[in-house]
Parts: structure tokens; sequence; C-alpha cells
């Protein structure tokens, strides 16, 4: 979809809200297609440093505090949220 919208992913900055399952299929995805940052938002830390550590070979990586999300959004082209949480 980010590519039907964008024609030149290597300008994008992505941010993932939330580090699960979904949305690190996501940012996986989303590395190799050669974006060019992904922006983790995640409750846990430890969570969104796993994911981080995993794609940051091909991608920029920025991690910030879920605390900090509404204050950053406007920094990303494309926003994923896709969470199991249940509060």
């Amino acid at each position: 979809l980010a590519l039907q919208v964008f024609s030149k992913p290597e300008r994008l900055t992505v941010m993932v809200v939330a580090a699960g399952e979904m949305n690190s299929l996501v940012a996986k995805h989303l590395a190799e297609m050669g974006v060019a940052k992904i922006i983790i938002c995640n409750r846990s830390r430890e969570r969104a440093d796993q994911l981080a550590q995993e794609i940051a070979h091909q991608v920029e990586v920025e991690i910030i505090e879920f605390s900090a999300l509404a204050e950053n959004l406007y920094r990303a082209d494309v926003v994923s949220s896709c969470t199991g949480s249940l509060y």
C-alpha cells in the first residue's frame, strides 16, 4: 500500500506503533523495501530494542517512548499500528 501512494520508498520515514509480531513483520518488510527510516514506538523499550537490532543493518532506526507518540506523528510519512493490547 505504501508503494501505491509513494513512488520512492527510499525517501519514506515509517513509524511502527507497537513492536509485536505483526508490526515486526511490517517493519522488516519495509526495511527490505528500502525505506529511509523506521521509528519504533512501543510501551516496552526491551521489545523495541530487539526489533531495532533485527532491522538496523538495513535501515536507519530510531526508538521513541510510547508517551512521545502524539508529538512525533508528524515526522512519519506512513504509520503502522498493530496491537493485541487489552488496555
